[in-house]
């Protein structure tokens, strides 16, 4: 999961830097954001001809003597599932999705109101703007690329608890920082610390594999309800006492987060991990 969202962030990279230059150039917004949707329209039309379906030779559907689909039998086959209410009854994926919606407040407040708190905050340029939102998601591509050896080396808990601890610290430098070099420093840091929280949080909800799409759904609702309703709050705050000050709020969502970490052990420590970076025998430290 964490190297899946590492390519998300190399196309945060790369529409940071063309955002950058097309700001420092004076090229209209219509222009650039018109060409860029030409580009994704071709690269996603090709991309998905990629996509392979399930071959349904490896799971043959089970027929009755007549040819008919055998109903009892694919019963029968399929997993036991509480399915999604149960699913928004378990305390765990509640708590999960309380430790995602934090990490993805960090996340989405960056997203929305960085370059804004650069260019009004510390006075810098839209160009400068949008660099400062490079930097970040540059630092989150980075945490993320190097985040899956470090989670099967040390453990889901123990590498959250760090992360956590530099997203805080970072987003602490950044809002209460004088200096424009330090402000700079302290958003890397930022990105660094949020950018395996999201895509952990996602293994750790399917931990359960017998109901693994009914948890990971609940814990991606409450994280995108963070992505999606906290950056317009914080707008409403930062009208108030200004966008660079409005974000030091998002910090205790932080700690309540790295507060949380110990609720992503996973559910079975003694099974052995299904997919690199979803979790280790060692996650239980």
């Amino acid at each position: 999961m964490p190297v899946m969202h590492a390519f998300f962030s190399v196309g945060t990279v790369l529409g940071a830097g063309i955002g950058a230059g097309a700001a420092a150039l004076g090229v209209p917004v219509a222009w650039h954001t018109g060409a860029v949707a030409v580009v994704v329209l071709a690269v996603v039309r090709t991309a998905v001809r990629s996509f392979r379906g399930e071959d349904p030779r490896a799971r043959p559907e089970p027929r009755t003597d007549t040819g008919s689909l055998d109903l009892e039998a694919v019963a029968a086959a399929s997993p036991r599932t509480h399915g999604v209410r149960g699913a928004w009854r378990t305390p765990r994926n509640l708590v999960v999705g309380l430790f995602v919606l934090g990490v993805a407040l960090a996340e989405g407040a960056a997203n929305d109101w960085v370059a804004l708190a650069l260019t009004q905050g510390y006075g810098t340029t839209e160009a400068l703007g949008a660099l400062g939102y490079g930097i970040f998601v540059t630092a989150m591509t980075a945490g993320r690329l190097a985040g899956t050896p470090l989670l099967d080396r040390f453990g889901r808990v123990t590498i959250l608890r760090a992360a956590g601890t530099l997203a805080a610290a970072g987003l602490g430098v950044f809002v209460l920082s004088p200096w424009l070099w330090l402000g700079l420093a302290g958003l890397f840091v930022w990105g660094l610390g949020v950018s395996l929280g999201f895509p952990v949080g996602m293994s750790a909800a399917a931990d359960d594999t017998e109901n693994a799409a009914a948890n990971v759904s609940v814990v991606s609702t409450i994280g995108y309800g963070a992505f999606l309703g906290g950056p317009p709050l914080l707008g409403l705050l930062g009208e108030a006492v200004g966008v660079r000050p409005a974000l030091g709020a998002v910090g205790l969502f932080v700690v309540v987060s790295l507060l949380l970490v110990p609720a992503l052990r996973p559910a079975n420590p003694s099974a052995p991990p299904r997919a690199v970076g979803a979790g280790s025998p060692r996650d239980g430290r």
